[in-house]
């Protein structure tokens, strides 16, 4: 029976092939025509510095096949690196929370769980007068293994050697703010 469908098939002239790949045109072709969904998404007018708050006039919308690019919903926000023009404003480049100024020096601090990037601190040393702000520059990890990685609080260049020195002597408290 095999050997007989297989005649068939190979067989003068070629009508089932003929109809097979005319299928084939004919769907590739109704696939082609539909279009795709496609959706809005944002993309940097100019070229925008770290640390700028995003602004409707930075941007320009395109459209782009959904979930394509993983945009933000919203541009509230920050811009966590420097964006050149034309480049998708995506998630990965836009922060909520204030950005970290310029020159600020990062140190490891344990901090609490309930840390987030961006969030106002404010470090306290035992010597009376020291009290310093900052801000959560990236939360503490702990891996699977149970290793964990202290975070990063950025203080101002002229507070961090006193901030360095107070960690180092178990002399700082860590207060967060709302």
């Amino acid at each position: 029976m095999a050997y007989v469908a297989g005649v068939i098939w190979l067989t003068r002239p070629p009508y089932v092939r003929w109809l097979a790949a005319v299928g084939l045109i004919l769907g590739s072709a109704a696939m082609d025509l539909a279009g795709r969904a496609t959706e809005p998404v944002p993309f940097a007018a100019s070229a925008i510095e770290r640390g700028a708050d995003l602004a409707a006039a930075d941007v320009e919308w395109r459209s782009s096949p959904v979930g394509l690019i993983d945009a933000v919903t919203s541009l509230a926000g920050y811009a966590q690196r420097p964006i050149a023009a034309g480049d998708p404003i995506t998630r990965a480049v836009v922060a909520a929370s204030r950005p970290i100024p310029e020159g600020w020096w990062s140190v490891p601090v344990e901090l609490p769980v309930a840390a987030e990037t961006g969030q106002d601190v404010r470090l306290v040393g035992i010597e009376p007068g020291f009290s310093i702000d900052g801000v959560v520059a990236g939360i503490a990890t702990q891996s699977a293994f149970g290793v964990s990685q202290p975070g990063l609080v950025a203080v101002p260049p002229e507070a961090a050697d006193r901030v360095a020195r107070a960690l180092a002597t178990n002399r700082l408290v860590i207060l967060l703010g709302t």
